[in-house]
């Protein structure tokens, strides 16, 4: 029998986090993208790649996934913070942040604070260049052109194609649900103030790198790998792995993120 997760709801002056915590001293840190999604469901088969002994947290930002609406307003450093303060209590001696789109940003931001960090894991993090200044190659062009002839339905449905292409039928309708529990709440107000939010934190904090030699595997789709290895997430140990087609390389690709926390802990060779 693995070594069980135990959810937890952790309530805060910001509001109340779902997290998902297995303890060890080495500990795996999963911060999600910018979506209605649990963190510990759509990583879970990353998760259950990892050995047993390797700690997990998994945690939901307020106004998404399983965590609560906000009871009061907040920036992004203020919450990256607040998630430092709870990783902090978890007492780990080693941390792995893995932070998929959004999660990148956070994770910049969340290594400022904590001093045990050995390594980061990037899933197409969220990037200053492709927010202030978007590369405009013919592969960028293409996907822009693809994503403008979709309606909003018809990129639901994408979303939901891919869910279930990946994904266990019983896993897959636990993800479906948290993202109508979550999209029922009907936080859009919210959710357009947080995008507003992190892209002021990205313009604010202009300046903010990963100290340069910590370890950093970047796993991007392969039109993106140049813009990674100019990013504010690579370092003087970082390599850039092109893989999969899709925004969410972790649905599609679990096994090449495991990989990627095994080699930071030491476990395997890229």
């Amino acid at each position: 029998m693995r070594n069980m997760l135990i959810d937890k709801q952790i309530k805060t002056i910001l509001g109340t986090y779902k997290v998902s915590i297995r303890n060890g001293e080495k500990m795996v840190v999963f911060l999600s993208g910018a979506a209605s999604f649990d963190t510990e469901q759509t990583f879970r088969p990353v998760i259950n790649l990892l050995p047993e002994n390797i700690g997990v947290f998994a945690i939901d930002y307020i106004n998404s996934g399983l965590s609560s609406l906000e009871v009061r307003s907040f920036e992004l450093i203020q919450e990256a913070k607040m998630i430092a303060n709870l990783i902090k209590r978890q007492q780990a001696k080693q941390i792995i942040l893995v932070g998929h789109s959004l999660g990148g940003l956070y994770a910049l931001h969340i290594v400022q604070q904590l001093e045990n960090v050995i390594g980061f894991v990037g899933i197409e993090p969220l990037n200053r260049e492709s927010v202030l200044n978007p590369p405009h190659g013919f592969a960028y062009r293409k996907i822009e052109a693809e994503v403008a002839k979709l309606s909003e339905k018809d990129k639901i449905q994408l979303v939901k194609d891919r869910v279930y292409e990946n994904f266990s039928k019983s896993l897959a309708d636990e993800i479906w649900q948290t993202h109508l529990l979550d999209e029922a709440r009907g936080n859009e107000i919210i959710e357009e103030k947080h995008r507003e939010n992190w892209v002021e934190t990205i313009t604010q904090y202009s300046e903010i790198m990963f100290p340069k030699t910590l370890p950093s595997i970047l796993i991007s789709q392969s039109f993106r790998a140049n813009e990674y290895r100019r990013s504010e997430y690579y370092t003087d140990n970082s390599v850039v792995i092109p893989a999969g087609d899709f925004h969410q390389i972790h649905w599609e690709h679990p096994d090449i993120v495991a990989r990627a926390i095994k080699t930071i802990l030491g476990n395997e060779v890229l």
